[in-house]
Formats: structure tokens, C-alpha cells, sequence
């Protein structure tokens, strides 16, 4: 390696750890080249080993014959939440419930609060109550069997608008016959005076409930429950929406019915549209989301393999010759390594997520360009050497170097995500699964396709046919000047792999030398979008709504819509308070607990007061009342009637002391993020400000709104983070300044990329997160090729500019093939059914495409221009250029010039600077 004697430590430090590795790497392309098929029989026996593991995969949902984990709670919740923490509490003593819920519309623009559609709700809901099994483990169940009961003599807990307005059975049928006839005389009993009617048979009681069962657009128009029937009934004229809910126990066999029941609601017809949405709906999404993607892997695999056959199926060593069948293999080395990435966490017990379904795409993404470097290696030792043994300790040990240092960078990016995610564990599966991957395609690469490509150097010179290699061709093609004269290969003449190498080593590079335009608008370019970014980045927002998950075209799409114009984008929600060891005998205590319940039955957003037995006992007892005064009542609140509706809001230990009881809060909840996270910080701190051992859970607030406060500032710091182990990674391949080179621009790639979110409204959420981190992983690369090779076989005396020529003429090609095949590898993404892939492929476009621009134009031509800037301004460097056809010919000896010798992709430029 040429260069100062005198060099610092850390730059010896890493010219010390290259020369370990080009030595190691040597010997490896060595052996490879004696043993090719024992290279290649042991890494594909890696890859066998690991793909069993696969089977082992742990979940609920089934993507092909893989077990994919559907659960969105043990997915994309943060763990260390205190939210999660208390969901997990309050549902370990009070089990959460699976339900069924539907939402009933008419299709003809009628109203709801007709015979008709009262019928048909009544006939979807009495079909899946009373019609509708499944079968499990040789048994059949319905809703009686499956259903939760508050105790065993109670009914099933159903909810219903057409019932709560026409009762059920005979009852219900006498009232739509009345009903009917009440509009065949319109003129007596307009719209209005039947809804009037029908609420006239509602107990008031259940007023409140009504806001919950009737979608009519205008929540907060609701004239309360103590309104007048005249004015419920002017409210619920506008009826758009029936609500009907099933509640289910939860285990396998309520699985099966909850999608035995979307299945029938989804195919039935009628004078409704009824959408419905379960438990398992949005891990079944999730199922349908990956399969779905099969196809696009398929395109893109295919895609992939027609890019890479065009520009190296004619790059040959050996000329006369093509290489299709190893261009396939080498687009099928990423599939393999991903295929063992998910069967390594198969057998570590990890499970794999929706997000595991990308894993595919972006081993192709990122490994391709690792096979365009190698080849690129091999062919720049030129077609005079014949002994594969040089050969391949030559190439690989070129090609090694580059590929080690860009994988294990990208591996500690990802390890790091990894790490900073370990409580977010669909994140820390795709940041853990990531790392498999790119160290299976790194053995890949070095190990497997180099022994391949000994194979394919054999078949050459045995004058073989490509495709059919057991076949000799009919004549010697071995002169340079011959051209493959193949069907295959005419297609091949244009060479654009040669032809991109020269353009990129006779054109890009010299502009980068010398031309100052190119140098100022580049610079420019560079410090104006990341100036940009940085100026937008407090703008940049934070929160995803669960759609994104669904693909367009699902049923799940139109209940969504029905509940956001019913019910003016809100939700009701059953908060569940869970009061620890109620103190019921300390007046100080009833108190408070009286206070926070009325604090929360009077709140705006509140559906009804509080359905809590510990008030209801309290509210019996005197104000000096003792404990056991308390004891007794609440005795003999559980030996009345009522103990049927609250055995299951109460638990006791083993002596009868009571450990816990369960209240029940119905409030409504707004839809958007940063309003339902407001929302929930003002109702817990009302809950918090009470004193009281109380602990307020939902499911929304574990998953939602935890993951809303903490996002933004969990992708910020695993940004951070990453780029510091990056760094760190790279401090031992490179010297100091180089590596502040390479992260810095990486950095600015996902300040232009925080930059492009906040202007196109993109947030940071579950799938930027995933791109933010792949940004640093992935985006490393190009900067890394271009610093590593500006200081790799080069003077260090050399000005920047110089540098940063020599550099792009020996790997600005592959990283142009780099961004080429990053781009095709999630491009099809864009096409996607869900948005959440689209927003996927979209983040990752602009990663690559900045990435690339950066790496190939913008870093280069500020290195440039501030090497022009310090010739100006202190003349102590000459701007000499490497330009190749400057080096033809003899230089002019001059003593204030050093001789370098520079090494060209082709390998024979030795020229003075």
C-alpha cells in the first residue's frame, strides 16, 4: 500500500486491520480456488441447516407454512410502558374479552330507523347468536357456548340498536309489524313521530347506551340521558350507523367463530351493508398483508434477475464467453440468506411479525450489490490469469475488504436498533433478523459465489455452453475481439456493464476532478437539503392510525369508514379501573373514591358514570362507618340480585379477604393520535390526581398512545445510536477522518429523509421507524465504498479531489448498481395493497436515491471544492487529477510531484501525480 511512512495512529490502526483482512481474505479466495465445490457444498449446507428453523416459528397466523405473529399488542407495544404494565396487570386478574362487532348500514340511502333494516339487523345478529357454529377438536360450538356471562344463570353479554329499540324474539317481531304499518300511513306518523315511537320503549336507564349503539354523526349533539323522549328521538333520526357487539371467552375455539362470523357478515347480502370487525381482524390483516406480498417478491426476484443478467451476463473475463446462469445464482444468494435469517430466529424461539415479510426484499435490496463488487473484482485481473488459485485470492481479497467493511457496519447499525428496541419486540425480531441477513449473504458472497464463479471460469475455458454446461460450444471463441454469438447473447451486445464503467470512470469522475460547476453545484446541493431538513425536523410529526395495516380492498376498510361517519371519528371505550385491595371500612377512602367517580361522571366526553360496585356499597354506608360495617355490606350487596352483574368485577384470596375489585368506565375516545394521546394523559391524570391505589387500563392506551409519546423520540435516538456504532464499526477500517466522512453523510441522508417525511406528512411511526434504522444499515454502504476505496491503494498526500476520482473510477460503478438494485428491490413495494408497504417502499426510494446522490456526486464534489478552496487560499497542494487519460504517456519528472501508483477497475494505469 502506498503512503506516508509517518502515519497516526488510528490510520495505522485500520491500514494495519485491511492488511490483516486482505491477507485473511487472500488465503480464503485461495482455497476457494482449489476446493470450489467444498466451498460451495459447506455454505449451502449453512444455509440447509438453518432453514428447518423455519418450521419452528411460533404464532397465529399461517403466511404459506410459516407461523407469523398476528398479535398487535405483543408486536408493536412498548413493554416498559407504564400503560403496557398496567394492561398487563388489570388483565392478569380481570381477562380481557373477545368480541364480534358489527356495523349495520343501509345500502339504498334510507334511514336506519326502518322496518326493513331493523329486520335485517335483527336476522345478521339472531343468524350468528343462534344459527352459526364451528367445529374444534371434534366438537361444535356456537355463541351459547362461547360466550361470556357476567355468572352462569346470567344471558350472554350482546349489545344491539335494533334490539335495544324493538326487543328480540316475538316481541320484537310484533313491533316491526307495528312498526310497518305505521309508515304505510306516513302521513299520520312521519319519520320523526315513529323514532319517537320507538324511544318511547327504551327503559331510561339505557338511554345513555344509546350515544353508543346509534351512529348519527353528531356525538357531541347528544341530548344527554336525562333528555326528553321528543328530543332523543330529533338525535337519532340521523341515524347512519347500528351498532351490534358479541362478546366471546377467549381461547382457539371463539378464534374460529370470530372468523367463522367476519366470513359470513362479508358475504352476506341484503338490505344492510354490515361490516365487522374481531379480535383477530387485524392480525388476520396482517396475514393477508404478507401474502399479498408473495406476488411482488415474485416480480421483484424476476426483475432482479433480468437487471442483473443484462449488465453482467456478457461482463466476462474471459471474452467470447457469457454468464447467465451465474448472474441468476447470484441473485438467488439474498433468498437464501433470508430464508436462513428467519430459520436462525426460528430456532432461537423469536418470533417473525409482518415486518418480517420485508426481510425478503431487502436481502435483495442490499446483498445484490456485494455480488456486483465481486464480479467486478474478478474481472479487473484481467484474462491472462489462469490459475484460479491467483485468481481468486486476488478478487476476493479486493472485494472482501470493501464487502466486510460496508456488512459490518451495516451489522452494527442493526445490531444497535436491536438493542435500543429490546422492549418493542416486532422491531427488535426485524432489527435481529436484518443482522442474519447480512452476515448469510457476506458467506454468501465471499464463499459461496466465488466458488461459482471458479466453476464458471472452468466451463470457459473448457469452451462449454453457458446454459448448458455438460455441452461444448461448436467453435473456439477465445480471441479478445470475438463477441458471444449465442441466441442468449445478442441481447447482450449493447455491454451496458462496460459501458456504465466507462461513463461513471470517464465522465463522472473527471467533472468531479476539475470541472468547478459540477463542484459547486454539488456542494450546494448537499449543504441546501440538509440545512432544509434540519430547518423542518421540529415539524416532524408522530403517530400511525392502525389502516395503514389493512390492505384498501378489505372489508375491515368499510367498517372503519362506518364508525368514522357514524360516531364523528371517536370511539367508545371501556376503561377498566382496577382498585387494589379496597379499603371500603376507611371513610377517608370512600371519599375519594366517591370524588374521582363523580369527577369522572361528569366529564364532557363521558357515555355514562361509572359502573363501579365499591361506590354503589359506599354509598350505603354511613359516614362513620367502620370495617366491619363495609364488610357487611358488601355481603349483602353480593347476596341480592346484583351479584349476578358483579360477581366478575370481584376477586378474592383464599380466606375471603377481598384482594381486588373492577370498575367500569364508558368514555369516548377520539380516533387521531395526538388527540387520543391528550385525551388519555388528561383522563389518567384525573385518575392519578385521586389518591387512590387505582390503576387505569386499556388496551389502546398500552398500544396507542404509549407508542404515540415514545416514537419520535425512540427513532431519533436509535438514529443516534446506530450512527455512533457505525461509526465506532468503521474507526477500525478506516481512519478517523474518513469515518466522520462516511457518517456524516450517512446522517445527512436521514436529515433529508426526516426532512421529506415532514413535507409529505409522513410521521414517524412503526414503519419510518423501520426505514430510519434501515437508512443508517443500508445507506453506510455508498458512503463507505467511496471513503474506503479514497483511502485504500492511495498516496494519503494526495488532495481530495484526486482522491475522490480515484475513488469513483474503482467502485462508483458497483455503487451506482448498488442504489440500481436497492431500487428495484423495494420499489415494487410501491405497489402494494396496504399503505403501510407503500409508505415502506416510498421512505426507502428516497433513502436510496439520496443515498446514492450523496455518496456518488455530493460528498465527492465538497471534498473536491474545499480541496480547490485550500489550494487558493494556501497553495500548499497541487489539484493534479487521476484522470486516466492524462496518465497515458510518459509524465514530465518534477521534483514537487510525488510518483503514485494508482490501480484502475482495469488494472493497468501506473502514472505520476
Amino acid at each position: 500500500m502506498a503512503g506516508d511512512s509517518s502515519l497516526a495512529l488510528d490510520a495505522w490502526l485500520s491500514h494495519r486491520i485491511v492488511a490483516l483482512e486482505e491477507r485473511f481474505f487472500a488465503w480464503l479466495g485461495a482455497w476457494v480456488g482449489r476446493r470450489p465445490k467444498a466451498a460451495a457444498a459447506l455454505v449451502m449446507l449453512v444455509y440447509a441447516a438453518l432453514f428447518p428453523g423455519t418450521f419452528l416459528l411460533q404464532g397465529d397466523g399461517k403466511l404459506v407454512y410459516m407461523n407469523l405473529d398476528t398479535e398487535f399488542l405483543t408486536t408493536f407495544t412498548l413493554t416498559d410502558t407504564p400503560e403496557y404494565k398496567n394492561y398487563k396487570l388489570g388483565t392478569s386478574i380481570y381477562p380481557e374479552v373477545r368480541f364480534v362487532s358489527l356495523a349495520e348500514s343501509p345500502r339504498n340511502g334510507q334511514s336506519a330507523l326502518v322496518a326493513d333494516s331493523l329486520r335485517a339487523a335483527l336476522d345478521v345478529e339472531s343468524h350468528i347468536s343462534s344459527s352459526l357454529s364451528i367445529s374444534h377438536d371434534g366438537k361444535q360450538y356456537s355463541f351459547e357456548d362461547l360466550c361470556v356471562r357476567a355468572s352462569s344463570k346470567t344471558p350472554c353479554r350482546f349489545s344491539s340498536a335494533a334490539s335495544m329499540l324493538v326487543g328480540s324474539g316475538q316481541v320484537a317481531e310484533n313491533r316491526l309489524r307495528q312498526l310497518e304499518l305505521m309508515e304505510h300511513n306516513s302521513s299520520h306518523w312521519p319519520l320523526s313521530k315513529r323514532v319517537a315511537w320507538l324511544v318511547s320503549e327504551i327503559p331510561p336507564p339505557q338511554w345513555a347506551l344509546v350515544q353508543v349503539h346509534f351512529g348519527t354523526g353528531r356525538v357531541d349533539a347528544f341530548p344527554g340521558a336525562g333528555a326528553s323522549v321528543d328530543a332523543l328521538a330529533e338525535w337519532l333520526i340521523n341515524s347512519k350507523v347500528l351498532l351490534a357487539s358479541f362478546n366471546l371467552q377467549d381461547g382457539e375455539a371463539s378464534k374460529l367463530f370470530e372468523r367463522e362470523a367476519l366470513r359470513w357478515v362479508t358475504g352476506s347480502s341484503g338490505a344492510l351493508r354490515v361490516s365487522a370487525t374481531t379480535t383477530a381482524s387485524l392480525g388476520d390483516e396482517c396475514v393477508k398483508i404478507g401474502t399479498s406480498a408473495i406476488p411482488l417478491l415474485g416480480a421483484t426476484i424476476l426483475t432482479m434477475v433480468a437487471y442483473v443478467v443484462i449488465h453482467l451476463g456478457a461482463e466476462t473475463r474471459i471474452p467470447g464467453h457469457t454468464q447467465l446462469m451465474l448472474a441468476v445464482a447470484g441473485c438467488f444468494v439474498p433468498l437464501l440468506a433470508s430464508a436462513g435469517s428467519l430459520g436462525l430466529l426460528g430456532y432461537m424461539g423469536i418470533k417473525i411479525n409482518i415486518l418480517g415479510c420485508m426481510a425478503p426484499f431487502l436481502g435483495l435490496a442490499a446483498g445484490i450489490d456485494c455480488f456486483f463488487l465481486m464480479v467486478t473484482s474478478v474481472n479487473s485481473i484481467g484474462p491472462e490469469e489462469r490459475d484460479h488459485e491467483q485468481l481468486m485470492a486476488c478478487a476476493v481479497s479486493r472485494g472482501g475488504v470493501a464487502a466486510t467493511t460496508t456488512t459490518v457496519t451495516s451489522m452494527a447499525a442493526f445490531i444497535t436498533s436491536a438493542i435500543t428496541t429490546i422492549h418493542f419486540p416486532g422491531f427488535f425480531s426485524f432489527s435481529l433478523a436484518l443482522v442474519f441477513v447480512l452476515f448469510l449473504n457476506w458467506l454468501g458472497m465471499l464463499v459461496l459465489m466465488p466458488a461459482v464463479m471458479v466453476l464458471n471460469e472452468r466451463r470457459m475455458l473448457a469452451n462449454r455452453r453457458d446454459l448448458f454446461p455438460c455441452v461444448r460450444r461448436s467453435r473456439n471463441t477465445s480471441t479478445a475481439d470475438d463477441r458471444p454469438h449465442s441466441i442468449f447473447a445478442c441481447c447482450f451486445n449493447l455491454d451496458l456493464g462496460r459501458r456504465g464503467r466507462q461513463a461513471v470512470s470517464h465522465h463522472l469522475a473527471p467533472l468531479i476532478e476539475r470541472n468547478l460547476a459540477c463542484q459547486l453545484v454539488g456542494a450546494t446541493v448537499w449543504m441546501g437539503f440538509v440545512v432544509a431538513s434540519a430547518v423542518l425536523l421540529p415539524d416532524l410529526g408522530q403517530g400511525m392510525p392502525d389502516r395503514y395495516f389493512i390492505i384498501d380492498d378489505s372489508p375491515l376498510q368499510v367498517y372503519f369508514d362506518d364508525i368514522e361517519q357514524g360516531f364523528d371519528k371517536t370511539v367508545p371505550m371501556e376503561l377498566g379501573l382496577l382498585l387494589q385491595q379496597p379499603q371500603l371500612g376507611d371513610s377517608s377512602y370512600r371519599a375519594a373514591l366517591l370524588n374521582l367517580m363523580t369527577e369522572l361522571g361528569n366529564r364532557s366526553d363521558a357515555i355514562m358514570p361509572p359502573d363501579c360496585w365499591p361506590v354503589y356499597v359506599a354509598q350505603t354506608l354511613q359516614p362513620s362507618a367502620g370495617q366491619s360495617e363495609a364488610e357487611a355490606a358488601t355481603e349483602k350487596f353480593f347476596a341480592s340480585s346484583m351479584h349476578e352483574l358483579y360477581d366478575w368485577d370481584l376477586q378474592k384470596d383464599g380466606s375471603g379477604t377481598i384482594e381486588s375489585a373492577r370498575c367500569r368506565f364508558f368514555v369516548w375516545q377520539p380516533m387521531d393520535s395526538k388527540k387520543r394521546s391528550d385525551h388519555a394523559d388528561n383522563l389518567l391524570a384525573v385518575v392519578e390526581q385521586a389518591g387512590l391505589p387505582v390503576v387505569a387500563y386499556h388496551a389502546s392506551l398500552a398500544t396507542h398512545v404509549a407508542r404515540y409519546k415514545r416514537i419520535k423520540q425512540m427513532v431519533l435516538e436509535s438514529a443516534a445510536c446506530s450512527s455512533i456504532a457505525v461509526f465506532v464499526a468503521l474507526l477500525l477500517f478506516l481512519p478517523t477522518c474518513h469515518a466522520i466522512l462516511a457518517v456524516g453523510n450517512v446522517i445527512a441522508v436521514v436529515a433529508v429523509l426526516f426532512g421529506f417525511m415532514t413535507l409529505t406528512g409522513i410521521t414517524c411511526n412503526a414503519i419510518s421507524f423501520s426505514v430510519c434504522v434501515m437508512a443508517i444499515g443500508f445507506c453506510v454502504d455508498y458512503s463507505c465504498h467511496i471513503v474506503h476505496f479514497a483511502d485504500h491503494n492511495v498516496d494519503r498526500k494526495l488532495p481530495w479531489n484526486a482522491r475522490m476520482g480515484h475513488s469513483l473510477r474503482e467502485c462508483g460503478f458497483d455503487v451506482l448498481q448498488g442504489c440500481a438494485t436497492a431500487f428495484l428491490g423495494v420499489g415494487l413495494l410501491g405497489f402494494h395493497g396496504a399503505m403501510a408497504f407503500r409508505i415502506f417502499a416510498a421512505l426507502a426510494l428516497i433513502i436510496t436515491g439520496v443515498g446514492g446522490l450523496f455518496a456518488l456526486w455530493c460528498l465527492p464534489a465538497l471534498l473536491a471544492l474545499m480541496a480547490r478552496i485550500q489550494h487558493a487560499l494556501c497553495g500548499s497542494i497541487t489539484l493534479e487529477t487521476t484522470d486516466p487519460e492524462k496518465a497515458e504517456g510518459p509524465a514530465e519528472a518534477d521534483p514537487a510531484k510525488a510518483d503514485v501508483e494508482v490501480v484502475h477497475p482495469d488494472g493497468d494505469s501506473t502514472f505520476s501525480v
